[in-house]
């Protein structure tokens, strides 16, 4: 599951494993969710393991891969066996027992402020790795009796921090020429028995290997721009920022850089990169803000038509025909808000600046498109039209990273500025729509585009019409969820959409097919 951050991965996951018994672990920094096991396990290795292109003269590097190997895998067994160890337990004091509740014990692991999980991980890691995996398999065995089921689902959070960590400690299974990182390592383990499911969710931070390549090619300081690929994962304190800040700009305030960049950090990466590989870094940082900021004339929609004509036709204004990260979004974000279909991508490195993970790309008869699916963006821009443009395009996407950054559902953000009004009107299923929701949802495509592949709709003659529904969508609150769920495990190709029934806050979804367009929009809502 590869998306932006804020997109709702791990929300969707945390909703399905409350129907669904399943394993959950994260790479990410420990006090957000779930046992620090496997993110403490990661800096104990990455002080331990070989760095197999640093061999000393003399060492048999195959043998320092040899040992690598061998210890990462005792390590990533001993955290699959506590958690089996501890669902075994649980499913046998509690025959009926609830998926939500060992999810919850999963999430918080603790008792009297012990984290459980991870001092199984400190007293089971140093057993052989072929005894592990044979209490592994008995164990498996308990577990499959009590559950009933030949699969278990094993989610792995944050997994884009595996590429970025110990990418020089494990050999290839393929090629011994050449080098993988950590996220290798733990697919390898994880890869037997054929009994679980492996599923890794992944933010942005996943392509940040193939950013460094494609920025390299075409920027002219690639060695400094490493430097800051290398170091941007710990900017988390203010002083970090500062630090890296006075740098590059000794002298100049950093506290409004650092407050509209630290709700994303991919912003921080590559706004940075951009003022690294330029000789007037002030100059570019003026003309960036200017660039988003530019206020429009939002009263004279034929000003704004005859832009994105220009823009349609190739006349772009010199910021936007550049390669800036951010000038292109900027491009993408407005194409799509007054357009509800994907902007053309004008040359390869467009193409690979989006492919760093703002938007999706797509082909269409040999032509790349991009395709804009962060609520983020759609909020932002949805914000600044309705406000008349005051405060620029910018001052919208920093109220909303700080909004959405908080642990709101983006998609609940999306809901709430595409057709909040109409809510009660559409909770039920039944009441007909009012203009009012009709007119917000013409006026902001979204996902038209996207939508019109999901087919056929329960839209007509301003009602939702259960019985006509497509049998593929699943509505929340008209089914067994779990059930659902199962089914998707088992056939992921034959459910395209399903949304969960037995959560806190059920969602709401459905299409709509608008009575005067056609438009068909996916409608997703965190109530």
């Amino acid at each position: 599951m590869y998306n932006v951050s804020g997109a709702g991965k791990t929300r969707t996951v945390l909703e399905g494993l409350c129907s669904v018994f399943g394993i959950y672990m994260t790479m990410g920094i420990p006090g957000n969710h779930g046992s620090a096991d496997l993110s403490s396990a990661m800096e104990h290795m990455q002080q331990k393991l070989m760095n197999l292109r640093a061999v000393p003269p003399g060492v048999d590097a195959h043998d320092e891969a040899l040992y690598n190997h061998d210890a990462v895998t005792r390590h990533l067994l001993a955290m699959l066996l506590s958690r089996l160890l501890a669902l075994s337990a649980y499913l046998k004091s509690s025959p009926v027992g609830s998926s939500k509740a060992f999810l919850f014990f999963q999430l918080f692991p603790f008792v009297d402020d012990r984290d459980i999980l991870l001092e199984l991980w400190h007293i089971l890691s140093p057993v052989s790795g072929d005894d592990l995996r044979s209490w592994i398999a008995e164990t498996w065995r308990d577990v499959k009796g009590c559950l009933g089921r030949e699969e278990l689902p094993i989610f792995v959070d944050e997994a884009q921090l595996g590429l970025n960590s110990m990418v020089d400690r494990f050999l290839s299974a393929s090629d011994e020429a050449e080098t993988r990182p950590f996220l290798a390592a733990l697919c390898r383990t994880y890869g037997s028995p054929d009994s679980f499911t492996r599923v890794f969710l992944t933010g942005t931070g996943l392509s940040l290997t193939q950013a460094q390549q494609a920025l390299g090619s075409f920027t002219a300081k690639a060695t400094a721009q490493m430097d800051v690929f290398v170091s941007f994962p710990s900017l988390i304190e203010e002083s970090d920022f500062k630090g890296l800040w006075d740098v590059y700009f000794p002298g100049a305030d950093y506290g409004q850089a650092y407050k509209w960049l630290k709700g994303r950090p991919r912003f921080l990466a590559t706004y940075i990169e951009k003022l690294l590989v330029t000789w007037d870094r002030i100059a570019v940082l003026e003309e960036l803000v200017d660039s988003l900021t530019a206020p429009v004339d939002l009263m004279g929609l034929g000003s704004i038509g005859s832009q994105l004509e220009r823009l349609v036709q190739g006349h772009r204004p010199a910021f936007v025909a550049g390669t800036n990260f951010l000038d292109v979004v900027a491009r993408i974000v407005t194409f799509y808000l007054f357009t509800g279909s994907p902007a053309p991508l004008r040359n390869h490195e467009e193409f690979q600046l989006i492919d760093i993970g703002f938007a999706r790309l797509r082909r269409r008869l040999e032509l790349s498109q991009a395709f804009v699916e962060e609520p983020l963006a759609i909020v932002a821009a949805s914000r600044w039209l309705q406000s008349g443009g005051r405060g620029g395009l910018l001052a919208q996407i920093e109220r909303s990273m700080l909004n959405v950054g908080v642990g709101d559902s983006s998609l609940g953000f999306l809901w709430e500025y595409a057709c909040a009004a109409a809510f009660d009107t559409v909770l039920d299923g039944r009441t007909p729509l009012s203009e009012t929701l009709l007119r917000d949802l013409e006026s902001k495509p979204v996902w038209a585009d996207e939508a019109a592949s999901i087919a056929p709709c329960f839209w007509r003659d301003g009602h939702i019409v259960a019985e006509d529904r497509d049998p593929n969508v699943v509505l929340a609150g008209r089914s067994s969820a779990e059930g659902d769920f199962v089914k998707w495990l088992e056939d992921p190709q034959g459910r395209r959409v399903w949304f969960p029934e037995e959560i806190a806050g059920p969602d709401l979804g459905f299409i709509l097919r608008t009575s005067r367009t056609g438009t068909l929009i996916p409608v997703i809502c965190q109530v």
